[in-house]
């Protein structure tokens, strides 16, 4: 498209807003010209959906920025979970607007099995000018991702999404989707070290993390600069969510490294490793689980399909450190599932004396 007829569209919305805005009234705050609403993500032209509440009939969105740091993302997004975010909107006004309109903003998982919807609103804050018809707007949301990131991680689809009158409350067709790439928060060890002295030789050491990660997310452990030529094993208290995962098949990939240099990889396998499904309660012999001796049965964070609480159960995965690999500056956990992989602890065993 030549710039002549870009030129003619923007002096077409100019003279439309002109028109439509009443004389002697002040622009909103966030109002900015068709030429500054470059988004980095465009949204699809969408007609209101049937049964649209007022909030799909009266804005229309253009599109979208991911915004952490300063730094207005592309692609597909990566985010830190450990940060806050802005999720920068533009919006064009198809009719005159005087407050704020309900929409949602959700973040679906494992293909959209798994959604956590914020409440999301657009239009001008009380006591300010009226959005006019033609006119466009820039409005900033901040995303907590260091609350969203504790549940989820990993490769999600950020939806923005307009209520509706139909069952479930949204339109079929959503306003926008941006794929982004969530990386985990990092908390303290959630395992109980009541039993550790009992399941760990004498001099171990636990590294006090616990993280979840999703699909494609990844997140480095630095170990202790006491204990990077003499780990001998190392210990992965773990368990994964939603959803069960065929016998042995990868759950997480594991990878030392000394500096930038790859020096031992592990992998992580279902019912030989870690969990074999996340509502764990069947015999060994049923699902042929090669599973070592349970460390902790918790209250699971989400309900079973049926909406009632059940047990998660925590199990010890070894990692064996060849002596080769020494001196071993961090490990490196990847999720290889489409579910989710939580590590409550990871505990460090020394080598034995020669």
């Amino acid at each position: 498209m030549s710039k002549p007829y870009l030129t003619l569209i923007a002096i077409a919305f100019a003279a439309l807003r002109a028109a439509a805005q009443p004389q002697g009234a002040v622009a909103a705050p966030d109002a900015v010209t068709l030429a500054d609403a470059t988004p980095s993500f465009r949204a699809p032209f969408l007609p209101p959906p049937p049964n649209s509440t007022e909030s799909a009939q009266s804005i229309r969105l253009l599109g979208v920025d991911v915004v952490q740091d300063g730094k207005v993302l592309i692609q597909t997004p990566e985010l830190d979970g450990e940060k806050p975010a802005k999720l920068v909107t533009y919006w064009c006004a198809n009719a005159k607007v005087d407050s704020r309109l309900a929409l949602a903003l959700q973040f679906l998982a494992i293909r959209g099995r798994l959604t956590r919807t914020l409440e999301l609103t657009a239009g001008p804050e009380p006591g300010q000018a009226a959005w006019e018809r033609g006119t466009v707007h820039r409005v900033e949301h901040t995303l907590d991702l260091p609350d969203l990131s504790q549940d989820i991680s990993g490769r999600l689809d950020l939806v923005i999404n307009s209520t509706s009158l139909a069952a479930g409350g949204f339109a079929y067709a959503p306003l926008q989707s941006v794929p982004i790439l969530l990386q985990p928060r990092v908390q303290p060890g959630r395992a109980s070290r009541s039993r550790f002295d009992a399941l760990f030789s004498a001099g171990y050491a636990a590294l006090d993390v616990s993280f979840r990660l999703g699909a494609g997310a990844t997140h480095p452990v630095a170990i202790p600069e006491a204990w990077r030529d003499r780990v001998g094993r190392i210990a992965v208290i773990s368990a994964f969510s939603f959803g069960p995962i065929a016998q042995e098949k990868p759950v997480c990939n594991v990878t030392a490294r000394r500096g930038e240099t790859e020096i031992q990889r592990w992998t992580m396998r279902s019912g030989v490793d870690t969990a074999r499904t996340d509502i764990d309660y069947y015999p060994p012999d049923q699902q042929e689980h090669k599973k070592v001796a349970i460390v902790e049965s918790i209250d699971a964070d989400y309900p079973d399909k049926n909406g009632s609480p059940f047990k998660r159960h925590m199990y010890i995965g070894w990692l064996d450190v060849t002596p080769e690999s020494l001196p071993i500056d961090a490990v490196t956990f990847a999720s290889s599932s489409d579910y989710f992989f939580d590590v409550f602890d990871i505990v460090l065993v020394p080598r034995a004396a020669p």
